[in-house]
C-alpha cells in the first residue's frame, strides 16, 4: 500500500476528486489549499500519478 499527498489549489481540486474516484483518500482544507492524501496498492501507483 502507497500513501501519496498531493495539494492543489481549491480551483482545481474537483478534477482530482473525479480520478480518485473508487479509491480511499481524506481532503482536508487549510486556507485556500486543499490537502489530498491517497490510498493505493502498490500495483496502481504508476497509473494513478499518470491520472492526477
Amino acid at each position: 500500500m502507497k500513501k501519496i499527498v498531493v495539494h492543489v489549489r481549491e480551483d482545481g481540486h474537483e478534477n482530482i476528486e473525479e480520478v480518485l474516484e473508487g479509491l480511499h483518500y481524506t481532503i482536508s482544507l487549510v486556507q485556500d489549499i486543499y490537502e489530498i492524501t491517497i490510498y493505493t496498492p502498490d500495483e496502481n501507483l504508476d497509473d494513478l500519478i499518470e491520472k492526477i
